[in-house]
């Protein structure tokens, strides 16, 4: 190899970037570049940062007023559930009071010398006066009987209608009967 092209070869190559880091102005250049770069990355981070405290504010806020929301909620339904529960209260008393009167469907108390029309008010029985230990006086539609616990009496209406009324239990206080009256079908 020739010497000039060893001197090529091993001298550096001159580039632009060079020759711009080189000279006074090209430094200043460089620098102002980047430090309007780093300037811009700075002021683009406090801004972000910025708009990101004020989300976690204003959702901070939200959550604080959504917890109060549930706390009125909460004292509300606390007050609803009192109510309900005092409600089924007295719908459990008034059902009470109406089954010690109706106990079931054609079951019913008769205090004595009281009446009741049972049987879709085909029927009018009672308790004449006070039960003994050991029997009772029953009135069916105007006929007196002298009834024990288990006793069926049959009553008829007319041809084809005829009724039964079940001497559940009694005391001195009330006899549980049961009533039903059945109308027969012609063959």
């Amino acid at each position: 190899m020739t010497k000039t092209t060893e001197a090529a070869s091993s001298a550096p190559t001159d580039t632009k970037l060079s020759r711009l880091l080189m000279t006074p102005a090209g430094r200043l250049r460089w620098i102002t570049v980047c430090a309007l770069i780093l300037g811009t990355g700075i002021v683009v981070y406090l801004l972000s940062r910025a708009a990101h405290e004020r989300d976690i504010s204003s959702y901070d806020n939200f959550i604080t007023q959504l917890q109060s929301e549930i706390r009125d909620l909460a004292e509300a339904n606390t007050k609803h559930v009192a109510t309900i529960t005092d409600l089924q209260r007295q719908v459990e008393k008034a059902e009470a009071e109406l089954h010690a009167i109706m106990p079931s469907e054609d079951t019913y108390s008769v205090a004595p010398n009281q009446s009741l029309p049972v049987a879709a008010g085909q029927l009018t029985i009672g308790l004449v006066g006070t039960p003994t230990t050991q029997r009772a006086n029953i009135n069916v539609n105007g006929e007196q009987r002298s009834v024990v616990a288990g006793d069926v009496i049959y009553f008829s209406l007319n041809s084809s209608t005829t009724c039964k009324v079940g001497v559940q239990s009694f005391d001195m206080f009330k006899a549980n009967l049961t009533a039903t009256c059945a109308t027969e079908k012609p063959q």
